[in-house]
């Protein structure tokens, strides 16, 4: 399930860098549910660098989006983005704490919301 989830978002990372933001969010969303299928099975323990690694592609994407929605004069993009931002640093915090289960929990919303926004921007429905 792993090396599917894995492939899964490395397309999704070559569809958002060909400025398909759309299809980019629903192949990483398929990801992210295939590894929360296989580690409800397996009752792992997330670990310190998938977080980590979670929260910077997270804010990869909100710097990217960050210019879009400017440069569109998104204001309602800007404020959901700032708020991914906000939840974002929180996973930070909490995995500078060693609360690795609260820093996923928190990474996972703030790439939920932004992946949300990306899709609205793309369908031109953020005002």
């Amino acid at each position: 399930v792993l090396p599917q989830a894995r492939r899964l978002q490395a397309e999704a990372w070559v569809q958002l860098r060909g400025a398909r933001p759309g299809l980019a969010w629903r192949l990483s969303r398929q990801a992210r549910l295939a590894v929360s299928r296989a580690l409800g099975r397996t009752n792992v323990s997330p670990r310190g660098p998938e977080v980590q690694s979670m929260i910077a592609t997270t804010a990869e994407l909100i710097d990217r989006l960050f210019e879009d929605a400017a440069g569109r004069e998104q204001d309602r993009a800007m404020r959901r983005l700032n708020r991914a931002e906000r939840i974002l640093e929180d996973a930070r915090a909490a995995l500078r704490e060693g609360k690795l289960r609260r820093a996923l929990g928190s990474a996972r919303t703030a790439s939920a919301l932004t992946l949300d926004v990306a899709e609205s921007l793309e369908q031109g429905q953020e005002e």
